[in-house]
């Protein structure tokens, strides 16, 4: 009886976190993300899940040095990464049109596993030994009234 309760809790369990995470999977899936990626001297400055990453303090500066001030070439740059996600989500059909041979096949095997269960009977007690009693105990609680 332990063991039961112990399978039926386990498999609650289990429903639960199946649960979790097939609705984890399909609302990852549908979602869309955008990480922004602030690169200076291409090195990975500042990272920003949906908002646009913050600048350095090398982008106001000159990244070169003293010897090339006159350079306009910036050294930062910004990369945007889209994920896309899934944009609809199509519901499958629950119940299809069932197939004649499919059926047919069904019922073989409903018929041959139900038929051949009922043939072979063990008598359950047929192999008990009746336990030894040492005295015979209705014979000991008998009162006689005289």
């Amino acid at each position: 009886m332990y063991l039961y309760k112990v399978l039926i809790a386990s498999m609650k369990a289990f429903k639960k976190i199946a649960t979790l995470f097939l609705t984890l999977t399909v609302l990852l899936s549908s979602m869309s993300f955008t990480l922004n990626r602030h690169l200076c001297m291409g090195e990975i400055e500042k990272v920003s899940l949906f908002n646009a990453a913050e600048k350095c303090n090398m982008h106001t500066k000159a990244c070169h040095g003293e010897e090339d001030e006159n350079s306009k070439e910036d050294c930062c740059e910004e990369e945007k990464l889209v994920l896309q996600g899934q944009d609809e989500l199509i519901k499958a059909p629950v119940f299809q049109q069932a197939q004649p041979e499919m059926v047919a096949v069904l019922y073989l095997i409903v018929s041959f596993l139900s038929f051949h269960n009922g043939l072979v009977e063990t008598v359950p007690h047929q192999h008990y030994a009746p336990p030894l009693i040492p005295q015979d105990i209705p014979v000991l609680i008998q009162s006689f009234l005289i």
